[in-house]
Order: C-alpha cells, then structure tokens, then sequence
C-alpha cells in the first residue's frame, strides 16, 4: 500500500507497505489422483487473501482461507502423474516453488478389464461376477 501525507505546500511524505510473498511451508496430504479432487490444506504464512493456487500451472477448485495461515484447495484434474509445484496467488503476489510445496499426481486405480465366467449364474436383472480393479498402465506404456 502506498500512503501520501501532507506536511506543507512544499513538503509531501509517503510511506510504502509491502506486505511479505506467502510462503508454504507443508501441504497435506502431498499426494493424489490424476483425477483430481483431493483437498490439499496449505499451510504457511502471508496466506491471508489468497486469490488462487495453482497445481503445477493448473487453477486449483474452491480456494477457501480457513484461518490466517491455513487455506484449502482441491487438486484439479491432470492428464499425467507426476510431481507439480504447488504456488499460492496472494495480495498480487506468488509463493515461491519449494520442497514443501510439491504435490505428486499418481494414476488412480480402475478397471481394465471384466472376466466374465461361462458359468455365470443370472437371477432377474442381476448378475454375480468376478470385476478384478489393477492399477492401469499410464498412457505412454499403453500398447
């Protein structure tokens, strides 16, 4: 903030209050789907007024300040797993990347296939099965 006083016609004082960059110090949890949807609470300083976090580049959903030093987020939806750094937008400016602030995108769990047993056995409009959930290859192991 910039502030101006008066003193006298030829005399004009300003005084200029930066406030501090927000800073990260943990993110919890640190890990979650390419799906997105994991709320991922920041904690740190300077957090007050954040505007917006971003995960590797990517808006984060529902930026909510929970208490000064504490704000939420949910991780949006990513076309790779890997780790991105989080940055929170904060009174015009931007947290700087650290080692606390990474969050690592994993691929979620689901079903690759369906085994359907010859001997299946149909009542009504039910069926009873086996469904085997793998861990999916990502897309570049992909035959």
């Amino acid at each position: 903030d910039l502030q101006a006083f008066y003193v006298n016609t030829a005399v004009w004082l300003a005084r200029f209050d930066a406030q501090a960059p927000p800073v990260i110090s943990s993110i919890d949890p640190s890990t979650g789907s390419t799906i997105g949807g994991t709320k991922v609470l920041i904690q740190g300083s300077n957090l007050d007024g954040a505007t917006a976090v971003l995960f590797g580049g990517t808006p984060g959903i529902g930026v909510n300040t929970l208490a000064g030093d504490t704000i939420e987020a949910t991780s949006p939806r990513v076309s790779a797993a890997g780790p991105v750094d989080i940055i929170v937008h904060a009174n015009g400016q931007s947290s700087s990347p650290s080692p606390a602030a990474v969050f690592t995108y994993v691929y979620a769990p689901g079903v690759t296939g369906i085994t359907v047993n010859p001997d299946i056995l149909w009542t009504g409009q039910s069926a009873t099965g086996t469904v085997t959930l793998n861990e999916p290859a990502p897309p570049e192991a992909r035959p």
